[in-house]
């Protein structure tokens, strides 16, 4: 892209994902659309999207490996009783 209209993921971004474990890259420096949260894994567009490939199946949603702690799972759990029928989630 231009200097005059730089592409937003030319700058630093993170990952983040939803309720239903999907994940997507969303630029560092703007708040998170809502139902969204931060997964703990920020960088270049290369470094996300290969965290991205490392941590999610095919349809990108996290995957549970037994033994392994993501980064999302550091960054953010699901509270208990919500009154909600989803849950919501805190971070740490």
């Amino acid at each position: 892209m231009s200097d005059e209209y730089p592409d937003w993921q030319d700058g630093k971004l993170k990952v983040v994902r939803n309720h239903e474990m999907v994940v997507s890259i969303w630029p560092s420096d703007r708040a998170n659309a809502l139902g969204w949260y931060d997964v703990g894994v920020e960088g270049s567009k290369e470094e996300c999207l290969k965290w991205v490939r490392e941590n999610c199946d095919g349809n990108c949603r996290l995957i549970a490996v037994p033994g392994k702690v993501s980064a999302a799972d550091e960054a953010v759990r699901p509270t208990v009783g919500s009154s909600d029928d989803v849950g919501t989630i805190e971070a740490d």
